[in-house]
């Protein structure tokens, strides 16, 4: 089995460490295919993160523009700090999301 230069794709002996070629240093196939796989969750977790940056931003954006006090009531309203959800100040575990407050 033949190993293939991931710099400028060389057909090289399986027995070589360096590419004949351009003399970048080859991995085997099966370490190629864990950092591809790897390369693959780290690009999914930024996207991942990145949609829950968004997420943080809206819920802030919407507890400032909701009035912390009740004009009614006087009362202070109270938001989950997991999924930004009202809960009443006697509250200690949020009825949306279950996580203590």
């Amino acid at each position: 089995m033949s190993k293939i230069c991931s710099e400028c794709q060389q057909e090289n002996p399986s027995t070589a460490n360096f590419c004949m070629i351009c003399g970048t240093r080859l991995v085997e196939n099966t370490e190629m295919d864990k950092m591809d796989e790897l390369h693959n969750e780290l690009s999914d977790a930024k996207d991942t993160i990145k949609v829950l940056k968004d997420v943080l931003k809206k819920q802030k954006t919407e507890k400032t523009n909701n009035n912390d006090i009740s004009p009614d009531t006087n009362t202070v309203n109270k938001f989950c700090r997991y999924c930004g959800k009202p809960v009443s100040v006697s509250q200690q575990f949020c009825r949306h999301c279950g996580k203590p407050l």
